[in-house]
């Protein structure tokens, strides 16, 4: 490795080595016949593939020599920009691709979604232009505390157009030009099962990735490719009580069967907040395809109402490799509590 690394990227190196070099070797193995080693067919005892791009690896081959293909750094799911608090180490690639091409998008959306509401101090940007034409002008909009209550932010920028609001004012009649661009939702939604497939890896490991589903999830978010759902798996809660945090299991009605990772996300200029939930069907194919059951309650935007209950995410140890497809295709042992101990 050429760059110099400091002691805390070590640690955080030797801690997610040590959580998952087990599930990566053994579910390589099981499932590819591959595994990592060094060179001379010994199997690596400290290794992690970035469970984005699934290519760059950091290894551990002895006390003085560690190696990598790229420098690793932390990735916050949610993003940070939004106070997510997961956090996962990927390859500073795949971190970096994310920001830029649709991780930005959830500030975005959030903040959006704050001055809709009529959230005080929101900010909606937008562009303003008079009917003479001269420039446009971009600011923001910012709620007043409900939703038709607002004001412009910082004239003093554009004195002609302060000059221009005065005039309004003062009784004269004029026409201005206000535009606004929503967030687009193709970003956001991948910005989001981005978010969900780093916590389902962070519970499952490897078993999880080396999946169908797993497969599918991450060419969703990594390669832009098509989504069964036309909104991606993602559900929006704006009211409280949320969901749960964490893992769910949507066990009610049976068609709907499927995990489900919930999180919050906050605006951190006005502490607007919402839950996600998004959707991670079981590790087959058909569990991939049969996702399109939800969507008519899609399609007629009804409310996320399934029966769901709270699962364990301390399932990947030394002993379970396979905690994503064991714990699935044992679903129909779940008792559910306050439903006469019926079997789910």
């Amino acid at each position: 490795m050429e760059e110099e690394i400091s002691e805390k990227e070590l640690k955080l190196i030797i801690a997610h080595c040590q959580r998952y070099t087990r599930s990566l070797q053994y579910v390589l193995h099981t499932r590819t016949g591959k595994y990592f080693h060094d060179g001379a067919g010994n199997p690596v005892q400290h290794v992690y593939l970035c469970p984005i791009c699934l290519v760059n690896k950091v290894a551990i081959l002895s006390a003085e020599d560690l190696r990598s293909d790229d420098q690793f750094t932390v990735d916050h799911f949610p993003p940070k920009s939004v106070k997510g608090k997961g956090k996962i180490m990927v390859c500073k690639k795949c971190n970096s691709e994310a920001g830029i091409e649709y991780d930005y998008a959830v500030k975005e959306w959030i903040q959006e979604q704050a001055f809709v509401h009529g959230v005080a101090g929101a900010k909606m940007p937008v562009t303003l232009q008079t009917e003479e034409g001269k420039g446009r002008f971009r600011e923001s909009l910012v709620s007043g505390g409900s939703p038709l209550n607002f004001n412009f932010d910082r004239f003093e920028r554009y004195p002609k157009m302060k000059e221009w609001f005065d005039n309004v004012l003062a009784g004269n009649s004029a026409v201005i030009t206000l535009g606004a661009q929503s967030v687009q939702m193709n970003p956001l939604y991948r910005a989001l099962v981005k978010a969900a497939y780093l916590r389902a890896f962070s519970i499952w490991g490897y078993d999880f990735i080396y999946t169908d589903t797993g497969i599918h999830l991450r060419d969703v978010f990594f390669k832009n490719a098509l989504h069964p759902l036309t909104n991606y798996g993602v559900f929006f809660h704006m009211n409280k009580p949320y969901p749960p945090e964490g893992l769910c299991y949507v066990f009610q009605p049976e068609q709907l069967q499927s995990f489900m990772i919930n999180f919050e996300i906050t605006d951190p200029d006005t502490a607007f907040s919402c839950a996600i939930s998004v959707l991670i069907p079981g590790d087959h194919l058909a569990d991939w395809q049969r996702m399109k059951n939800y969507q008519p309650i899609i399609d007629v935007q009804g409310t996320f109402n399934s029966q769901f209950i709270r699962l364990p995410e301390d399932t990947l140890t030394a002993t379970e490799h396979f905690p994503y497809t064991n714990t699935w295709h044992k679903r129909s042992e779940f008792k559910i509590a306050g439903i006469h101990d019926q079997k789910a």
